[in-house]
């Protein structure tokens, strides 16, 4: 049956380890997922804002050319070259408007070399101007002809002809050169109005490409997490049933051992009485082994029935309660230390709110350690219970090899031995539950060194939490 136990055991901690691997490993799949979403964020972050400062030179390139368009018309329209050429044909007394009319045209063939360069600086940019074809010969063509004009229009004021002798002389055709303007207008528009349309869906096709893909990466995510969610749940089933067979098997076994340890009682009491009868008185040495043995079936009797009471929830035993600590460690060390050994009590603490059951299984653990480990002969140990500021300290102190300082945290460990076992019989279980009962009060245990040889397990439980 211990057998039996034994692997229920193992099956549990190993259970538990698989749970607590697999919550590392999700752990770590998130991170990494969420390392990816984080860097592709990052990535989508820099596209938009390389389509933002895109969009911003476009922009600032369609203002400029739209500004020198605006300029041009502005220079040859009636407020500009077409309104000063008619008043210098009108008023050649003034020769103001002449010269008013070829800043004018200076003007306009400046505005019409701007907007050239601003097609020609726009095609390295993103949809800066590259389909923006525009074909402003004509204009030009017509403009240096009325440039040419205003020379002539200057010598003929001069000799004193007519305005309408003037007027019938510098005419120009100039109807391709406005259907020129008017084509070059309408292709700018367009082409601008174009490229913002495609950076716009560009954004949009982005922002939705975005969207879909942390949608997708938030599925996988929660499809990763329910996957290993239901395998944590599956594992906790089995830990579950694992450990409610465990306790079963408690249960059998402690109901089993009552009745071997009444009858071993009973043995003690048939040994007197058959010496009694037989006329054959016991020795002193013979009566205190009949005592000793009593005493300890009487005291594994005590521990199976606080075994099966402390696994029925219900129990009070399973409760916090005002233990005597001193009484406790005296109960503990006379049933587990072999003839001879040294046990004292130190310290003012006498007693502990705690569950009763839990102190047991921790104090016999800790003595019991003593006991593998310690000398066959001279064996000592030293209980200190003491309150030290906010804390409760229990200390149990052995005169055994001690424990080196590079080993103190893995002797904690579930299944840790430092010795081989043909050393010591040793499972590595008792100091993992010391731990683990320990730090469940809110408290930890801690190993230093005894003076001049030994170790020394400190617990300590903070007041206010217990």
């Amino acid at each position: 049956m211990l057998a039996d136990a034994g692997g229920h055991m193992t099956d549990l901690l190993q259970l538990t380890d698989v749970l607590k691997a697999r919550n590392r490993s999700l752990r770590s799949i998130l991170g990494m997922i969420g390392a990816v979403v984080a860097l592709g964020l990052v990535l989508v972050s820099v596209i938009c804002a390389d389509l933002v400062r895109s969009q911003a030179a476009i922009a600032s390139r369609q203002t400029a050319l739209m500004t020198d368009l605006v300029q041009f018309e502005r220079t040859i329209g009636y407020g500009g070259f077409i309104h000063e050429f008619k008043n210098a044909l009108l008023r050649p007394e003034d020769p103001s408007y002449l010269r008013e009319a070829r800043d004018s045209m200076e003007e306009a063939l400046l505005a019409l070399d701007g907007m050239e360069a601003q097609v020609d600086d726009g095609r390295g940019l993103r949809g800066g101007g590259a389909d923006i074809a525009l074909d402003l010969t004509q204009i030009r063509a017509t403009l240096l002809a009325y440039r040419a004009r205003i020379d002539w229009t200057e010598q003929g004021l001069q000799r004193g002809l007519s305005a309408r002798e003037i007027d019938d002389r510098v005419q120009v055709d100039d109807t391709e050169a406005l259907l020129n303007l008017q084509d070059a207008v309408m292709r700018v528009r367009d082409a601008l109005a174009l490229r913002q349309d495609q950076i716009r869906k560009g954004l949009w096709l982005l922002l939705g490409g975005s969207i879909a893909a942390a949608l997708l990466g938030l599925s996988a995510v929660m499809a990763a997490y329910a996957h290993d969610r239901r395998r944590a749940l599956s594992y906790a089933q089995g830990v579950a049933k694992r450990n409610s067979d465990l306790e079963e098997f408690t249960r059998i076994a402690a109901h089993d051992l009552r009745a071997p340890l009444r009858q071993v009682a009973q043995l003690a009491d048939f040994i007197r009485e058959d010496a009694y009868e037989a006329g054959m008185p016991l020795s002193p040495a013979a009566t205190e082994h009949l005592a000793m043995i009593e005493a300890r079936v009487s005291r594994l009797s005590r521990m199976v029935g606080d075994t099966l009471s402390y696994l029925n929830p219900s129990d009070p035993a399973r409760h916090p309660e005002w233990v005597d600590l001193h009484a406790l460690i005296r109960d503990v060390t006379d049933f587990i230390t072999p003839p001879g050994t040294e046990v004292r009590i130190e310290g003012d603490l006498t007693r502990l709110m705690v569950v009763r059951t839990e102190l047991e299984i921790v104090l016999r653990n800790l003595a019991g350690n003593a006991v593998k480990h310690g000398p066959e002969r001279g064996l000592r140990i030293v209980v200190r219970c003491q309150c030290r500021g906010d804390n409760w300290c229990i200390e149990v102190e052995d005169n055994g090899p001690g424990i080196d300082a590079a080993h103190r945290e893995r002797v904690f460990g579930m299944f840790a031995a430092l010795t081989a076992p043909a050393e010591a019989e040793v499972s590595g279980v008792g100091l993992a539950v010391v731990r683990r009962l320990v730090r469940s009060w809110q408290g930890d245990v801690t190993i230093r060194d005894a003076t001049p040889r030994g170790a020394i397990f400190e617990i300590r439980l903070p007041v206010a939490a217990n």
